[in-house]
């Protein structure tokens, strides 16, 4: 799993990297609670990736842990893994 500031880090990474991307759910989405003010999401992600002659797709399987926040969650971990 990964932190937060790791999150925020790689998201922005990732945005100046790939400017062109789709992402789409490619099946189910578990969510299981771990304790009151936290559920695990548990997912298999699609994705296309493009800048300019550069291209990647494939399938993760990506895991959320989401944190009450008042009335809303918020992300507090990230895991995900290359799908099968």
């Amino acid at each position: 799993m990964k932190d937060r500031e790791k999150i925020r880090e790689d998201l922005k990474r990732y945005d100046s990297r790939w400017p062109g991307r789709k992402f789409w759910l490619a099946g189910d989405i578990t969510v299981e609670p771990q304790t009151y003010k936290r559920v695990r999401v548990t997912f298999p992600l699609r994705y296309e990736l493009r800048n300019g002659s550069k291209h990647s797709s494939g399938k993760v399987d990506k895991t959320l842990l989401l944190e009450r926040a008042g009335n809303d969650l918020q992300i507090v971990a990230v895991n995900e893994r290359t799908a099968k």
